[in-house]
């Protein structure tokens, strides 16, 4: 089958919205679409294949917004492959740009600039402190963002590695933080919009189901068109579903000096899964890889200093971080679109 590309990785919100609507209704899934509270022409669509089977498959796109792009285009092409690849009873949830406005204004937080990978918290608890933050914030908060900015930024950088190591580095620029709201990373203080959506769909999940496996697509981090499995949270029931997966793909990957532990990241998004369902749950975030570790460093900067310092109708401001994330590259998004269908097929073959 020849796969039109320039059709599933659209250019704009939008575009992708209505690929995912009408590939959702040639299948006759139910549809919920979930308007956001404070922007009407926003959505978050959730497309539902009520079938027998207990078990089930939940996919995500758009937890940061512009990596929508490329699960929006994994999502209407598994729609678009039910007849040929997945289990006819399958039981399906397609959660379509969790983070719409992230999405539509091309930057991976959402309106209040919250990380929804690390929003998903019990917020009636303390929240967790990042000790090593205070020292990145002030070097990024910055009127202007040019070479000489740039240059003390990555000299800081190279010194924090040298010294602490790049997993600490990971932990403090990536694993989350609490007291800076206009900083990278920030969790926020209370359950967002989007959070709230994924605790509905949750409680909509039929009892019956003895396997869920809960998919959060993702780009940015890997080697180039690589796809790279986290796994967030596992059953015994479901752990034998990994067992037909190449094992360089999962778990803790390093590469490129890329060392990443979802256990360091608070308030990750498909563990609202795992508390609900601890024994029947496989948590998986998914990510196919673009460019390099530094160049995705860069790209969470610019793209909170757009939010600060830039207009955001002014989208050309933006543009070139969704080539970051999404890049036009043709083999990259061939491997994208063969990767996740192999992907889920083989979680879903018969044993």
């Amino acid at each position: 089958m020849v796969v039109d590309l320039e059709f599933f990785f659209c250019q704009d919100y939008h575009s992708a919205r209505q690929n995912f609507l009408a590939a959702s209704k040639e299948v006759n899934a139910s549809m919920q679409s979930l308007q956001h509270q404070q922007f009407p022409e926003l959505f978050c669509d959730v497309s539902i294949l009520e079938k027998s089977s207990q078990q089930a498959l939940v996919t995500i796109s758009g937890t940061h917004g512009i990596e929508g792009y490329c699960g929006s285009a994994i999502q209407t092409n598994l729609l678009k492959q039910q007849q040929h690849n997945l289990p006819r009873e399958l039981f399906q949830v397609h959660i379509h740009s969790l983070n719409p406005w992230g999405m539509q204004y091309l930057s991976r937080c959402n309106e209040d600039n919250i990380d929804l990978n690390r929003n998903c918290l019990d917020f009636s608890q303390p929240l967790p402190v990042n000790p090593f933050y205070p020292l990145i914030h002030p070097l990024i908060d910055v009127p202007v963002w040019e070479q000489p900015q740039q240059e003390q930024f990555w000299t800081f950088y190279q010194s924090f590695v040298s010294k602490y190591g790049l997993a600490t580095w990971n932990q403090a620029f990536s694993g989350g933080q609490y007291d800076y709201p206009n900083g990278v990373m920030f969790g926020g203080l209370s359950p967002s919009w989007s959070h709230q959506i994924l605790e509905q769909v949750i409680n909509s999940l039929p009892e019956n189901l003895d396997c869920i496996v809960v998919i959060d697509f993702h780009s940015g981090v890997g080697r180039f068109a690589h796809e790279l499995i986290f796994v967030a949270h596992s059953s015994q029931n479901a752990l034998q579903k990994l067992s037909k997966i190449k094992k360089d793909k999962i778990l803790i990957y390093s590469h490129n000096n890329l060392a990443i532990n979802t256990d360091n990241i608070s308030g990750l998004l498909v563990n609202k899964f795992a508390q609900y369902f601890p024994q029947k749950c496989l948590s998986l975030v998914v990510e196919y890889g673009t460019y390099n570790h530094q160049i995705m460093i860069e790209a969470i900067i610019k793209d909170r200093w757009n939010r600060y310092h830039s207009e955001r109708s002014d989208r050309s401001e933006r543009e070139f971080l969704l080539n970051w994330y999404s890049p036009a590259h043709p083999y990259w998004r061939k491997q994208v679109i063969a990767q996740s269908l192999d992907l889920i097929t083989k979680l879903f073959s018969a044993s």
